[in-house]
C-alpha cells in the first residue's frame, strides 16, 4: 500500500482545521440536499481539483478529495455552501453513510449520519475511478452554542453489517474506526444590520418579539415600527419612503393601514367586513390596489392613499386575483392569478384592460418590478416543488432562474433601490423564513437576518 501523507484543511484560512465531510455535522436531516446535477467520472486528478486537497481513505475502498467552501467562519443560524470531491476505489456492495460528531463539554454534542446525495447515489452505484461532487447549502443550528468543537468523522454501513470502516488516517481513536480532525469554531450571530457595500432601509415583517409586526432594517440595525395588539403583515414602502402600508387583523379582521416610517401617525384605510390584504403603491403614491375578499370574490381592488375611492379592478369570478404590484412607469399592474390550472403570473394595465399572462407553470406568483420596468421577479415552483426566485422581462422573454437550492423556499423577493440587488425570504421550510439579498444575476448570495425568528415580505427603499 502507497503511504499517504497526513493531510489536513483549513477553512478561510483562519486556522479552522477540518476534515472529509466534518461539516455535514452542522446540518438537520431536513436541510441537506442540494446537488451538483449528476456524479462525474474524471481519471484526470488535476481536471476537478477541489480548491483545498485532502487525501484520506476509509476501508480502502472511497477516497476524500478535498472540497471547495463559501461563507465561513459559521456564525449560529448562518448558512454557507460547500462542495465535497469523492472518489472510488473500488465498487462497493454496501450503502455506506458517513457520520460527523461535534464534541463538546460532556461529549458528543450533535451528530449526524449522511448518505451520499441524499440517497439519490447510494455508494454501492459508484464505479471504481469515479470522481462524485456534492453540494450543500449548509445551516448551523440555531441551538448548538458558540464554541469550539471537537470534529470526528468515520463511515459506516448501517444497513448491513453495521461496521465502521478503518480509516487511514492520524490521528485515530476507538480502533481506528473514527478520526478526530480538528476543531471549529462556532461564532456568535454579528450584529443584524445591513453590511457594508448596502444602503437604504429594508421593512419587513417577523414575529421576534411575538405577534407579527413591521420592523426596518438598515446601516444602524433593527428596529420596530408597528406596536399594538394582533398581527401586521405585508409591508410595502411609499414611493417617497416616509410611509408604509400593511395590512393587519389588530382590529378583528384583516384590513389596510398606513403609517409614517417612525412609527407615528396610524391610519386605518379600509373598513370591509371581508379581508382586505396585500396593499402595494402607485409609482406616483396617490393609489393603492390591494387584494380583497369582498363580494364572496378575491379581486383586486383599487383606492386613493387616504382610503377614498374604493372600488374592484378586475373582475374574477371564478378563481382568485391576489399580491399586486405596481410597474414603476404607472402603466401595468402584474398579479398572482388563479383560474382553474393553478397559480401565474399576469399583467394588466390600469385601466383594466389587456389582461395577458406573464408566467404560468402551475405554481408562479408573486412578482415584483425591477426599478427600471425591465425585468419582474417571481416565485415558481417549477423546478423543484418548493420555490426559487425567477425573473423575466414583461413581454415574456429573458425568462431565467435567480435561485437554486433545492434544500431551501426561496420566496418573496423585492429589488433594491439601485436595482442592482434583489432582498427576498429564505428557509428550510415556510415557517424557519430569514431574509437574504443576491445581486440581480442570482450571485452573491449573503444573509440578512438571523436567530429563529420569522422574517418575511420585505420592501426596500432609499
Amino acid at each position: 500500500m502507497v503511504k499517504r501523507p497526513r493531510v489536513w484543511w483549513v477553512l478561510g484560512g483562519l486556522g479552522v482545521v477540518v476534515a472529509a465531510g466534518a461539516l455535514l455535522a452542522l446540518v438537520r436531516p431536513d436541510l441537506v440536499g442540494r446537488r451538483v446535477p449528476s456524479p462525474r467520472l474524471d481519471s484526470d486528478r488535476a481536471a476537478v481539483s477541489p480548491q483545498r486537497a485532502v487525501q484520506a481513505t476509509f476501508g480502502s475502498q472511497v477516497e476524500f478529495l478535498g472540497y471547495d467552501v463559501q461563507g465561513v467562519p459559521v456564525p449560529v443560524g448562518q448558512s454557507f455552501r460547500v462542495r465535497y470531491h469523492w472518489r472510488a476505489l473500488r465498487p462497493m456492495r454496501a450503502d455506506y453513510v458517513f457520520f460527523v460528531h461535534f464534541e463538546g463539554p460532556g461529549g458528543v454534542r450533535f451528530q449526524q449520519d449522511h448518505d451520499p446525495r441524499g440517497g439519490r447515489h447510494p455508494t454501492s452505484r459508484w464505479k471504481a475511478g469515479e470522481h462524485v461532487l456534492e453540494e450543500y447549502d449548509v445551516r448551523v443550528p440555531p441551538e448548538l452554542p458558540p464554541g469550539n468543537y471537537r470534529i470526528a468523522l468515520g463511515v459506516w454501513d448501517p444497513r448491513g453489517s453495521g461496521e465502521r470502516l478503518r480509516v487511514e488516517a492520524d490521528p485515530v481513536v476507538r480502533d481506528g474506526r473514527k478520526v478526530i480532525v480538528g476543531t471549529l469554531p462556532i461564532v456568535p450571530v454579528a450584529a443584524e444590520r445591513l453590511p457594508d457595500g448596502l444602503s437604504g432601509r429594508i421593512a419587513f415583517q417577523s414575529n421576534r418579539d411575538g405577534a407579527l409586526k413591521i420592523y426596518v432594517l438598515d446601516r444602524a440595525g433593527i428596529r420596530r415600527v408597528t406596536d399594538g395588539p394582533g398581527n401586521d403583515m405585508k409591508p410595502a414602502w411609499s414611493p417617497d419612503g416616509r410611509r408604509l402600508t400593511f395590512f393587519s387583523d389588530r382590529d378583528g379582521n384583516e384590513e389596510i393601514y398606513v403609517v409614517d416610517a417612525d412609527g407615528r401617525n396610524l391610519r386605518r384605510l379600509t373598513f370591509s367586513p371581508e379581508h382586505d390584504r396585500e396593499p402595494a403603491w402607485s409609482p406616483d403614491g396617490r393609489r393603492i390596489v390591494f387584494t380583497s375578499h369582498r363580494d364572496g370574490t378575491v379581486n383586486l381592488w383599487m383606492m386613493r392613499s387616504d382610503g377614498s375611492e374604493q372600488r374592484r379592478f378586475t373582475n374574477y369570478r371564478i378563481g382568485q386575483a391576489a399580491i399586486p404590484a405596481w410597474s414603476p412607469d404607472g402603466r401595468w399592474i402584474a398579479f398572482t392569478s388563479n383560474m382553474r390550472l393553478g397559480w401565474r403570473v399576469s399583467l394588466i394595465d390600469v385601466e383594466g384592460r389587456g389582461e395577458r399572462v406573464l408566467a404560468s407553470e402551475n405554481g408562479d406568483c408573486r412578482p415584483a418590478w425591477s426599478p427600471d420596468g425591465r425585468s419582474v421577479a417571481f416565485v415558481s415552483v417549477r423546478s423543484d416543488g418548493k420555490g426559487d426566485i425567477w425573473a423575466v422581462s414583461p413581454d415574456g422573454k429573458g425568462l431565467r432562474r435567480l435561485t437554486s437550492d433545492g434544500t431551501l423556499y426561496d420566496y418573496h423577493p423585492a429589488w433594491s433601490p439601485d436595482g442592482r440587488r434583489i432582498v427576498f425570504a429564505a428557509g428550510p421550510d415556510k415557517q424557519s423564513y430569514k431574509l437574504f439579498v443576491m445581486d440581480a444575476d442570482g450571485s452573491n448570495r449573503r444573509q440578512l437576518t438571523f436567530g429563529t425568528a420569522f422574517d418575511t415580505y420585505p420592501s426596500w427603499t432609499r
